[in-house]
């Protein structure tokens, strides 16, 4: 009777948690599903035959539309030992509304280290994943729309440079420069959004081939110099090595282009930046550095999201999206590698790709 008492407590203590918890025990049976889960889920699963389950409800990935396979839910990777932080499901229950929820939980142990089951809990962002769509989508639209006329505005405007309609008077023609620079930064916005949306939806094609990372490195110092040269900053790519990996050439240049030009905004005058590559646990890490600024550290865990740029008085403005490395890691990590930095304030940073040594 004592037992039971305790075990009606704690249900009345777990049903009155604001997210969603699910847990199970030691042998993997579901043991706590409070009331919040079972609102969500339009069932008990604890009362519920498993082969009813799909009746009332299916889980989906984040893009909630692929069907989450057993081995992904939430609760059995932190059963097996995963430390499970904020992974994105959508629950589609029977009569409701699909719910994007965020996971997060780990396995429970007791003091000795024995495994005792585990624990999820589940936070509702619906409202946060619909506005996301709701942005993405008029993003989109928008970068589509603009994308046609700004080139035609761009050709019209370097055909008028060129003469084609004859002679123009010298403050015409520095009027023309202008605008023909202001919309080229406006189609490079416009590139970049739509790049980060082929991105998100998987629809960005890898045409993944043989490249010799130094050739790769050789190109990006000579297609980055000139822009360097307009403050006085020297590229330098300090290895010389051949590795042959297999990756997509074009992005791999748009990444490193990026880290470059980086770079560039975030030195000095006469700086200089070292561009390099190195075999690192059994991976091939390419990295730039500079010896600039460096990135604040209140800033580190914004610096690959997207539209996101360093406020700092010392900064070439003028120059990017902040769209930069939310694509680049995006890039990276679709040709199987890993992306991160390292820096200290007043003293410099490092960002760095790290690509898998090709098998002998």
């Amino acid at each position: 009777a004592q037992a039971e008492h305790k075990l009606k407590l704690l249900n009345l203590l777990v049903d009155t948690i604001p997210e969603a918890l699910v847990s199970c025990d030691s042998e993997g049976r579901l043991s706590q599903f409070n009331e919040i889960s079972r609102a969500w889920h339009g069932v008990d699963i604890r009362q519920c035959e498993p082969e009813l389950l799909s009746y009332y409800f299916d889980l989906y990935e984040e893009d909630g539309q692929s069907v989450l396979p057993f081995e992904r839910i939430p609760l059995i990777r932190a059963y097996k030992g995963e430390c499970i932080s904020r992974q994105v499901i959508c629950i589609r229950a029977k009569g409701q509304a699909p719910r994007w929820v965020s996971c997060s939980g780990a396995q429970l142990k007791n003091d000795k280290g024995q495994v005792l089951g585990a624990s999820i809990l589940m936070n509702d962002i619906s409202e946060e994943k619909q506005l996301t769509m709701m942005k993405n989508e008029f993003i989109s639209t928008v970068s589509h729309e603009l994308r046609t006329p700004i080139t035609a505005i761009i050709g019209s405007l370097e055909l008028l440079s060129n003469n084609v309609c004859g002679p123009l008077p010298d403050k015409a023609i520095a009027m023309l420069k202008i605008a023909n620079q202001n919309s080229k930064k406006l189609q490079f916005l416009v590139n970049d959004l739509l790049d980060m949306e082929k991105l998100s939806a998987g629809k960005m094609d890898f045409n993944m081939l043989s490249c010799d990372l130094r050739q790769e490195c050789e190109k990006a110092v000579s297609d980055n110099q000139p822009f360097a040269d307009k403050f006085k900053i020297q590229i330098c790519l300090l290895s010389h090595q051949s590795y042959i990996l297999l990756l997509d050439s074009s992005r791999l240049q748009q990444v490193l282009s990026n880290f470059l030009s980086n770079a560039i905004k975030f030195s000095t005058t006469g700086a200089q930046i070292f561009l390099s590559y190195r075999e690192l646990n059994g991976n091939i890490r390419i990295q730039v550095e500079d010896k600039g600024q460096g990135i604040p550290l209140h800033f580190h865990e914004k610096i690959f999201d997207r539209f996101t740029q360093v406020d700092s008085s010392n900064t070439r403005k003028g120059f990017g999206t902040g769209l930069g490395l939310a694509i680049s890691k995006a890039i990276v990590e679709s040709m199987g590698g890993n992306i991160g930095f390292s820096s200290v304030p007043d003293q410099g940073s490092i960002f760095y790709c790290d690509f898998e040594m090709p098998s002998m």
